[in-house]
């Protein structure tokens, strides 16, 4: 295995790990390249599946781990990591090392994905589920996201976006505090674990975006650490990776300078090592109006000037990842000048629009105008645009509309069923409209808590990072499935109709009532009374005839192209000139989230897989499970008919006379059903 670190300005380094006892030893003097910018070693008498443990030993004084590692151990942080999250969590070496270590298995077999061609679902289309792992799952792990794939299934979203899952400062974080850049934090779970909800989320037609943070660094990030200015606690004159002073006037951390080549080479590898290791879909890439190196320290306007190095640095690093993987989502927290991110989504590129203030107003009840939410009305040429109205920044809608509410005579917003009402219909003027939306995570329920909630309950704005209430009981009020059902079928019918990604539409955000007309096979018009009166207005109707209203089944003749409809305060109504058919309810526990008839993914547990035909499927419980009856089916959802015997705790059966490819077993107990994927090669 031959180990590479880039140090220039350095004069020695050793691998030191349990391979060298924890001392230098000369064996392990790694020799300098040609140009002395770095120094490389092949560490011998490694066998397959072997687990080594290093650091670089840097002049004898700086000890870090790889730079480029996959798992660092951390002394201070590993003790607090539960093992359900990580089973078998590899033990730090107390005593023989300090600071972050490298853990690595050497030829680790490769993880067998079971979707490897995901077909990404179209970027102009996209609903994103912005998540944090820490807030969604009582456990506060990858497996709770898993379990509850279904949920976010049923709730048609068509991406998964993580807020950033790499190894960062400590364990309980938004993530924003980058270490090691490659590394998963384990506090969320293992690699194999994340891979495995990755390519569940691609069985479900998900995509999956991660957040990557390359405007900075923190103190504990290697690249820091290998030129660090002690006396002044921070990155020194000659760092090659990072500005000794910030650049930008909103820099958290320690400022990456994205001129620097050695930079460009850190980032490429990294993301290239993101896309290839975890199949990762797309990157939302953190605060990148900060790359670049044009000095607006303290000067906030000057930043959001158009900078064309900005936009030249950007687009080198798309262009580079899109040359391996052409349809990588790209996605910008820009949050520039228009004239900047016009340039940047003609290059491309998706970007946040951020429209919290314009849609919370809606919700309130207060006069709001939420146009620019809307792609073209920003004068872009493509819908590039990935409206939301939350998102882990922002306040909750719910919250406002509670304590900051309006009302007009016995109608009062702060009331709770009011106000679920209005983010059902603030989202029937967000969701219908072209372009990409995203939804953070129980917007869909109508969270109440906010951004700033504190441990004890108060409200404070120092309170903004720490962990916020998980409400998975909120499925138990059927006012709050109302509110998921009616996302759920806006977001059906953005992904299932060509209508909702036409570019013939017109709106009129800027009234009391909000109207949107899309045109196509059908036509619709979205119509949405954000006031707290009374109101009779126009839909709109672009034809005469009947048009059906979505939501209640009802329908209504058209004589008059300027025919009014009457809207109570918070209505909302979604006609169609073509009759569709509303979904069923969703199919869900309402304590877990999870489907009524299935087991958490956890519970059966596949040998091997993948099998050359032969399986033994068993349940992971603690009391014996009788299997009452088995489907089995294959990747065209045909069920086939093959003999599946009953074992101790589980089933086995044979499908060496069946083509290779996916096949499902359903396996039916006395508590429900599970599905379980096979995988024949």
């Amino acid at each position: 295995m031959r180990l590479y670190l880039h140090a220039p300005l350095h004069d020695y380094v050793y691998v030191i790990g349990n391979f060298t006892d924890w001392r230098a030893d000369v064996n392990y003097f790694m020799t300098p390249t040609v140009d002395g910018s770095g120094y490389w070693l092949d560490v011998p008498n490694l066998v397959p599946g072997q687990e080594i443990q290093f650091q670089y030993l840097v002049d004898g004084s700086i000890t870090i781990a790889d730079p480029y590692a996959e798992v660092v151990l951390d002394q201070g942080n590993d003790g607090w990591i539960e093992e359900e999250s990580y089973p078998n969590l590899p033990v730090y070496p107390f005593g023989l090392a300090s600071g972050f270590v490298t853990q690595h298995i050497f030829q680790e077999p490769d993880f067998q994905w079971l979707f490897p061609n995901f077909v990404k679902p179209p970027a102009d289309n996209l609903v994103i589920y912005e998540l944090l792992v820490r807030d969604f799952s009582e456990e506060q792990n990858f497996q709770e996201v898993l379990d509850r794939l279904d949920y976010l299934e049923q709730l048609g979203i068509t991406a998964l976006q993580f807020m950033p899952p790499q190894e960062y400062e400590g364990n309980n974080s938004w993530g924003y505090n980058p270490s090691y850049h490659g590394a998963l934090d384990k506090y969320y779970g293992s690699q194999e674990m994340f891979k495995t909800l990755i390519d569940q989320c691609h069985a479900r037609g998900i995509a999956v975006i991660v957040d990557v943070v390359f405007n900075h660094g923190f103190s504990q990030n290697p690249l820091c650490q290998l030129w660090w200015n002690d006396s002044l606690q921070r990155p020194a004159p000659n760092n090659p990776y990072f500005n000794v002073v910030d650049r930008h006037p909103l820099s958290v951390g320690f400022d990456f300078n994205h001129e620097s080549v050695e930079t460009q080479r850190y980032m490429d590898d990294i993301l290239r090592f993101w896309v290839e290791e975890y199949h990762i879909d797309g990157f939302r890439f953190d605060l990148s109006k900060g790359f670049t190196q044009n000095n607006s320290l303290g000067d906030i306007g000057l930043w959001g000037q158009f900078d064309q190095s900005r936009v030249n640095l950007l687009n080198r690093m798309k262009n580079e990842v899109l040359s391996y993987a052409p349809e990588h989502y790209m996605i910008l927290e820009h949050l520039g000048s228009n004239d900047e991110e016009i340039v940047l989504a003609d290059n491309g590129f998706m970007l946040w629009g951020n429209s919290n203030d314009q849609y919370g107003e809606a919700a309130m009840g207060y006069s709001s105008n939420m146009s620019n939410g809307v792609y073209n009305a920003r004068s872009w040429s493509q819908p590039r645009l990935v409206t939301y109205m939350e998102s882990h920044d922002e306040e909750r809608l719910m919250y406002r509309t509670l304590v900051y509410g309006n009302s007009g005579g016995s109608y009062d917003t702060r009331d709770l069923s009011t106000a679920l009402d209005r983010i059902e219909m603030v989202a029937n003027s967000f969701i219908p409209l072209p372009g990409p939306k995203m939804i953070w995570q129980f917007g869909e329920l109508g969270y109440e808590f906010s951004i700033n909630r504190c441990l004890d309950g108060t409200v404070q704005e120092g309170c903004r990072l720490v962990e916020k209430p998980i409400r998975w009981e909120y499925l138990g009020d059927q006012r709050r499935l109302d509110v998921y059902e009616t996302f759920r079928n806006l977001n059906y019918l953005k992904k299932t109709y060509s209508v909702f990604r036409t570019t013939n539409f017109d709106y009129s955000l800027w009234q009391p009532v909000k109207t949107v007309n899309l045109y196509g096979d059908f036509d619709v018009a979205a119509i949405s009374n954000t006031d707290v009166t009374n109101r009779l207005w126009r839909p709109n109707f672009s034809r005469l005839g009947t048009w059906y209203e979505y939501f209640s089944g009802d329908s209504v003749e058209v004589t008059d192209y300027n025919q009014d409809v009457e809207l109570g305060p918070g209505a909302y109504r979604l006609y169609t000139s073509q009759k569709i058919e509303r979904l069923g309810p969703a199919d869900l526990n309402t304590t877990t989230g999870l489907r009524t008839d299935d087991y958490k993914a956890s519970s059966w547990s596949v040998f091997p897989n993948p099998s050359s035909g032969s399986f033994l499927i068993k349940a992971n419980m603690a009391v014996p499970v009788q299997v009452l009856r088995t489907d089995v089916f294959n990747s065209m959802g045909q069920r086939i008919a093959v003999e599946v015997h009953a074992v101790t705790n589980g089933v086995s059966l044979d499908l060496s006379e069946y083509p290779d490819g996916i096949y499902y077993l359903r396996c039916y107990t006395e508590d429900g059903g599970s599905t379980t994927v096979l995988q024949k090669q």
